[in-house]
């Protein structure tokens, strides 16, 4: 399972999965990890065993602060760019994001190879080394052009055009777009983005792009 959003509990029932084992957490951002207390109960009273939980190295203070009460049902694996994870059923390589200093992505390699990289911006050359050999790519978005004082980016995360132009760079086939909420504010009010119909006309004008929606499963 890649990040943990605050509702994650109820995508597990919703999808009808019973068991987590892996959790990779991309940085250490509330909409991102704050799930993870749900799983408390669940791993407990259906005997999951001790879930495996990889996140930045420089994550894990927060972890400590924060979640450290979960100690008891949680192992915590610190990872660094360059890192390579295997599990039963795929390989995870890190690579560094452009998002905050401790964030990072994932390579994921089975049969196919799948970028991760959520949240970012456009990432170090390295990254993009390692990206540009992947089958898909899942990105994050905003939706829109985010706006901030005499054009300085706070928050480094792509907007709808930035993601798509960075993933065609790439020459990759498959692009799925996700975090698909708008951090921006125009005139005093929040920019929610495109309605569904809006998402679907988008897809049609550029081939191998999908939107991100609940329930969506990538086999790899």
């Amino acid at each position: 399972m890649r990040d943990a959003s605050p509702d994650i509990a109820e995508q597990l029932e919703r999808e009808g999965i019973r068991r987590v084992d892996n959790v990779f957490l991309t940085h250490w951002h509330y909409d991102h990890v704050w799930g993870l207390s749900s799983l408390v109960d669940p791993a407990d009273i259906y005997k999951w065993g001790k879930i495996q939980v990889y996140m930045p190295e420089k994550s894990v203070p927060f972890w400590e602060k924060a979640m450290g009460y979960m100690g008891w049902i949680v192992d915590i694996h610190p990872v660094n760019p360059g890192d390579v994870v295997e599990t039963r059923d795929a390989v995870y390589e890190v690579v560094k994001s452009n998002h905050t200093e401790d964030s990072c992505g994932y390579i994921i390699s089975n049969e196919k190879r799948l970028g991760y990289l959520s949240d970012s911006y456009i990432p170090k050359a390295e990254t993009i080394e390692r990206l540009s050999t992947v089958d898909t790519l899942v990105l994050e978005c905003t939706m829109d052009e985010m706006v901030y004082p005499e054009g300085e980016k706070h928050w480094l995360l792509f907007c709808l055009d930035e993601a798509v132009d960075f993933w065609k760079s790439l020459n990759l086939e498959e692009c799925i777009l996700t975090h698909l909420s708008c951090h921006s504010y125009i005139d005093g009010e929040v920019v929610a983005g495109y309605i569904a119909e809006e998402r679907a006309k988008y897809e049609t004008e550029y081939n191998g792009l999908r939107f991100a929606y609940d329930g969506m499963r990538i086999r790899i």
